[in-house]
């Protein structure tokens, strides 16, 4: 959707078939513009949070690898589509990240050699085909097959073997612009439900193009939440 198809009667009729998605009117003088206010992943408890620690690491369209804590707003990554072909996106402003924050994580562990450390609310796709069906990391168990980045072009699948915890430094959670699944320390995640993963591939690009990605901060958040440095 451009610029041009950003009347309410668009919008409406875009996200109509989204699951848990409410389109409301901010009007301001000259200006009406539309935002996704109900979000799945809006939590008043900070503890809920679905999220990475700050040593976790994503892979830039360059082929450079970088930690969590040094991404940025902008910054092209690599990710899945929902059917598991890899390319890149945008990491948006309402991605999450607090430096200061330590908290418990689960570490699981692939047949691969790949490990993903994550908090239990994150989801990540599972089962024999990538990537619409999601678990979160708590509902995770031996056996499920993750997915993977891979030299193909495409995810590949991993059994999980192991499941650990471990404390660690930071939360951190990249909000892909377009929608598309990031792929951290090369697994293939999820930074919501799949309904609100398909609402942000629609909705953060309308946000972006109309200028209200920080009103809607304001609008859809605790105030109390960290979001990476633009």
């Amino acid at each position: 959707m451009n610029t041009a198809d950003l009347s309410l009667g668009n919008l409406q009729a875009a996200f109509a078939s989204v699951p848990g998605v409410q389109i409301v009117v901010l009007t301001g003088g000259s200006v009406s513009t539309a935002s996704i206010v109900t979000y799945e992943s809006v939590k008043e408890n900070s503890d809920g949070l679905p999220c990475f620690p700050s040593s976790a690491t994503v892979v830039l369209a360059s082929g450079a690898k970088r930690s969590l804590d040094a991404v940025q707003v902008g910054d092209e990554i690599v990710v899945a589509t929902a059917e598991g072909v890899l390319t890149t996106d945008t990491v948006s402003a309402l991605s999450l990240a607090d430096e200061d924050a330590v908290s418990t994580f689960l570490v699981l562990s692939t047949a691969a050699g790949r490990n993903v450390t994550l908090t239990e609310e994150h989801h990540v796709p599972v089962g024999p085909s990538c990537c619409a069906t999601l678990k979160t990391a708590g509902e995770i168990e031996l056996g499920d097959t993750l997915w993977l980045s891979s030299t193909t072009g495409a995810a590949m699948p991993s059994a999980v073997t192991k499941m650990a915890t471990a404390s660690k430094k930071g939360l951190h959670s990249p909000v892909m612009t377009n929608g598309h699944f990031p792929l951290i320390d090369g697994i293939v995640t999820a930074f919501d439900s799949i309904g609100t993963v398909t609402a942000a591939g629609y909705g953060i690009p309308i946000l972006e193009a109309t200028g209200t990605i920080e009103l809607f901060k304001r609008v859809a958040f605790d105030s109390h939440r960290k979001f990476i440095q633009q």
